[in-house]
């Protein structure tokens, strides 16, 4: 399992719709594993060759977009590029040239070079078996990724200078008022 959360994933969005309307994107999820579960805490945004049909990620460059994870112990929870059209199986490509051959390695992918900003749960989730690239279906996509909220917040105000806007009710006055001067 993956937990994701959302600010992150609106983080990679951004990012990709930068690079333009043609080509394939590519970024690492990357974060902490807890037992079975992976919990993202960074992106990363390789240097990569991108065009049309794929992409491609130097030894270099796969290199210094791994140069963080020892330093901070983090770990490659998973891989995210796009596709152009609405497919999003891997192709022979995309299954030998994928950012780890290691079963249990995580690959989504993303329809329409994420233009739609679609959420995880748009694409498909690819899990690496000791012999190919498994899809999962969208069931099994649901349980394995899980978008989180970055920030919730149930403040409620407790004094404004609008009393048309003043949701606390006027039995409280005195004491906002007070704390508000702190007598």
């Amino acid at each position: 399992m993956i937990v994701l959360p959302e600010q992150l994933w609106t983080a990679l969005l951004d990012e990709f719709a930068r690079m333009g309307d043609r080509n394939e994107r590519v970024a690492f999820l990357d974060g902490v594993r807890v037992g079975d579960k992976g919990i993202v805490t960074t992106l990363t945004l390789p240097d990569a060759d991108l065009d049309p049909e794929h992409y491609e990620i130097s030894a270099d460059a796969m290199s210094q977009a791994g140069q963080h994870l020892r330093e901070y112990r983090l770990a490659r929870l998973a891989q995210v590029h796009t596709h152009g059209g609405l497919m999003t199986a891997h192709s022979p490509f995309d299954d030998q040239l994928g950012y780890s051959q290691i079963t249990g390695a995580v690959s989504i992918v993303l329809p329409q070079h994420a233009r739609l900003r679609p959420s995880p749960l748009d694409g498909t989730v690819h899990l690496k078996t000791e012999t190919c690239w498994m899809p999962l279906d969208a069931g099994e996509t649901a349980d394995f990724i899980h978008l989180v909220p970055s920030q919730l917040d149930f403040r409620r105000p407790e004094w404004t200078a609008f009393p048309t806007a003043t949701k606390a009710p006027s039995t409280g006055f005195l004491r906002r008022l007070r704390k508000l001067l702190r007598l």
